[in-house]
């Protein structure tokens, strides 16, 4: 026999078939589709066979397969002789085809009679009942000459199947819908005495009975959906009204179950009476469906409002919300229940916490972006807080204003809500872990460190980084294989406890590390570097606070410093000056100035304490400010009469008339017999108390201020100090040069240089009484002569 799959009618048969199917194209059955075809028909093991068009990533399609052996049929379970993705529902367009007869042999020419065939389109349900309504019912009702307990046992069978089908298909939508059987009762009166069909319409209306029974008496709890908001509430009373009152009504009202219902009246069926009932609950379930969803109406925009809100808008929108919930509790007729406002307000909890959610990214928590997710969750916290306290304040103006309270559990509406919180602030406290123990994961710089002991500290704040990494895994998948932001997530809890309990144990070790930073520090400016860096640092209450109570260490450090070093050297100051700190300084202005540079050492140090402005108020504090105050004050008072006393010892030297020590004589010579060289020597005859003077003057202009003023004649005098040095200069060459000669001449040579030796006196002579200090032209026609005159002649011959 010729192979099947060289058969152009088998090509044409399935060709024709899955044409059924969207988006089939001839070209999509190929030979090895068609070979596999033949094969299953070829095959008398083979039951049937499915095919369906599938769609892979890229976008493209092919023509899927899947064949069932009668074997395979009769050991596996019922639900698996359908192929895995039509049972799972990935396929929603399906052709299947079966064969009639096992022992029957298939061919091109009997293919019609031998293979049933069918398509199936959208959910399988929908599709059977379909088929059942318009197809297998009727041919089940039809006269097929079949006996009459066959027939009506068969009968009973199909309509109690139709019932079940009926309201599954409907109430998978959201709907109710009564089966009535397709019975065409050409006699009432004859019908309503058969016994079978009145036993067959009873269990109809049995049935019909628990299905209204279920609508009429659904209490809201059928809309209490874990995460329904507000908006479900309003739709799920839209539905009630629309979809199922409405629909029963029409179906109540309808021709054939009038009829139905009259059979059973003419049969005095018992289950009537029951049924009419529920058409008054029918009725009143309208009733309030209607006035619910008048009301509920108002809320629609705020709660579509509410639905688009993120978390800082959400407070500004609850006012209003609560007013309309307000009004509906106050004059709605059969909503102003408690368990129906309470379930309202906690749907509205419910919707704050998808708007809460759906700004927290959990990835970036984790990927050390803790900034921005610390901005979200504490808005999420406020959010949160903010929605009890504007319930608690309605609650508080229904009190006074009202004679109906709320006086509702808290806990009924925001369980959840304090949950999502206390969530937010678990979250909150991994983000403070992160920025407190992660800052190289962070990408944050770390502060410099110095000392020794710089390098410990930088491998010991590494070490516990690692350490809270790996805590950190922990938190989240393979670990964790729920979502961390469903409060209804037992396991948090104890994740969580954990990881906190391992957070305390970093943060002991954190302290440590401070404290053995702390231990090399002598100094106030690195004890003031150190803690500003870990202040830097600190993010978590325990660790700031702890740092913070590191600032008595710091006024200790400043206390010893005061008493022990600052106290000494001032003391040493004050009574006895050692060198060399005050050579080449001044009596008065030497130790003064001495004394002010510890008051500025210890006034930087004090400002470097003042600029760690988040330091908390102690006792330290308060010691080390006045204690600085006390010493700083000393300091002071010892300057300013160090300075009295040389105001006082300038007023000795008539300070009103100090230039006058300047109309004095350039030189002067002493009596020969005071030098060793038995010759009268020249010296400078300028006012030694004067040179004294401009040294204190030059001294105390470089710290004047707060009471220190350099008096004016001296202050005046001192100016001409640079020009007077220069002069003093000029005369101390003419003296040095004479000295130089009269020095060097043995005495018998000093006379027979007599002649030249007058002649030097002479030029000099104007130096010794007729030139002062104040006197012009000193350079011009004194020194410049003077020191011509002591040229040896011989040197210029």
């Amino acid at each position: 026999m010729e192979h099947l799959s060289q058969d152009d009618a088998v090509r044409t048969f399935f060709s024709l078939r899955l044409s059924q199917l969207e988006h089939f194209e001839s070209s999509d059955l190929s030979e090895p589709e068609i070979m596999e075809a033949a094969a299953w028909l070829e095959d008398a093991e083979a039951q049937s066979m499915f095919a369906w068009i599938e769609r892979d990533a890229e976008g493209g399609k092919r023509l899927s397969q899947a064949t069932l052996s009668r074997t395979a049929a009769s050991e596996s379970r019922v639900e698996d002789r359908l192929p895995a993705q039509i049972r799972r529902g990935a396929v929603k367009e399906f052709c299947y085809f079966f064969k009639r007869e096992a022992d029957q042999a298939i061919t091109s020419s009997n293919l019609n009679e031998q293979v049933l065939f069918g398509c199936s389109r959208g959910p399988l349900l929908d599709s059977l009942l379909s088929q059942m309504n318009n197809i297998y019912v009727p041919v089940a009702l039809a006269d097929h000459g079949w006996p009459d307990n066959v027939r009506k046992e068969f009968t009973s069978q199909v309509q109690n199947f139709m019932l079940t089908v009926t309201a599954m298909t409907h109430q998978g939508k959201g709907s109710t819908v009564l089966y009535i059987p397709q019975d065409n009762f050409a006699n009432l009166e004859a019908a309503s005495k058969d016994k079978d069909i009145v036993q067959r319409l009873k269990v109809a209306l049995i049935h019909w009975h628990r299905q209204i029974k279920e609508v009429t008496t659904q209490q809201d709890s059928a809309n209490e959906g874990e995460n329904n908001g507000p908006l479900d509430e309003i739709e799920f009373w839209n539905a009630r009204d629309k979809t199922n009152l409405s629909r029963l009504h029409e179906q109540l009202q309808s021709k054939k179950l009038q009829e139905i219902l009259t059979v059973l009246e003419h049969a005095k069926s018992g289950w009537l009476k029951k049924f009419r009932a529920l058409e008054e609950d029918i009725k009143n379930g309208s009733i309030e469906a209607k006035e619910n969803l008048r009301f509920l109406n108002f809320l629609k925009e705020p709660c579509e409002k509410l639905a688009a809100a993120t978390p800082p808008e959400i407070p500004a929108i609850l006012p209003e919300l609560l007013n309309y919930v307000r009004m509906i509790w106050s004059i709605s007729t059969h909503y102003q229940k408690e368990d129906r406002i309470s379930g309202l307000l906690r749907k509205m909890s419910n919707e704050i916490i998808k708007r809460c959610q759906a700004t927290i990214e959990l990835s970036d928590i984790f990927a050390g972006k803790v900034e921005s997710s610390m901005v979200k969750l504490q808005q999420c916290i406020d959010c949160g807080r903010e929605w009890k306290r504007a319930y608690q304040k309605t609650v508080r103006l229904l009190s006074k204003n009202t004679d109906r309270p709320w006086n509702f559990p808290e806990g009924s509406i925001f369980l959840q809500i304090d949950a999502f919180v206390q969530r937010c602030c678990d979250l909150l406290e991994v983000c403070q872990g992160l920025q407190q123990f992660a800052c190289r994961f962070r990408g944050q710089a770390m502060p410099a460190f110095g000392g020794t002991k710089a390098g410990e500290i930088s491998n010991s704040l590494n070490e516990i980084e690692e350490n809270f990494l790996k805590n950190l895994q922990r938190l989240q998948p393979p670990y964790v294989d729920y979502d961390i932001l469903d409060v209804r997530a037992p396991k948090w809890p104890d994740h969580f406890g954990a990881f906190k309990n391992q957070m305390r144990d970093l943060e002991v070790m954190y302290m440590n590390v401070i404290n053995s930073a702390f231990e090399g520090v002598g100094t106030v400016q690195t004890a003031c570097q150190v803690l500003d860096s870990f202040y830097q640092l600190a993010k978590r209450e325990r660790v700031k606070a702890f740092v913070e109570k590191k600032g008595e260490t710091l006024y200790n450090i400043f206390l010893s410093e005061l008493n022990h070093n600052i106290k000494k050297e001032f003391d040493q100051f004050r009574k006895a000056p050692t060198l060399p700190i005050i050579q080449g300084h001044p009596s008065y202005a030497g130790p003064a100035l001495a004394v002010r540079g510890l008051m500025l050492r210890i006034q930087q140090q004090m400002a470097e304490l003042d600029q760690l402005c988040y330091l908390e108020w102690c006792r330290e504090q308060e010691s080390c400010r006045d204690t600085f105050s006390t010493v700083h004050g000393n300091m002071e008072t010892f300057v300013l009469s160090t300075f009295q006393d040389w105001v006082g010892e300038l007023k000795s030297m008539d300070d009103q008339n100090l230039s006058k020590r300047l109309q004095v004589n350039l030189l002067v010579k002493p009596e020969e017999s005071t030098s060793k060289f038995k010759v009268s020597l020249l010296e400078c005859n300028f006012d030694k108390e004067l040179l004294k003077m401009f040294q204190e003057v030059y001294y105390w202009e470089k710290i004047q201020g707060s009471g220190i003023v350099v008096p004016y004649s001296a202050h005046e005098l001192a100016g001409h100090r640079d020009k007077l040095r220069i002069l003093r200069e000029h005369v101390l060459r003419v003296v040095r040069d004479y000295n130089q000669i009269m020095t060097a001449l043995l005495p018998e040579e000093r006379r027979l240089f007599n002649h030249h030796i007058r002649t030097l006196d002479r030029k000099i002579g104007p130096g010794l009484s007729k030139f002062n200090w104040t006197s012009d032209g000193i350079k011009e026609f004194f020194v410049r002569d003077s020191c011509k005159e002591s040229v040896p002649k011989s040197t210029t011959g």
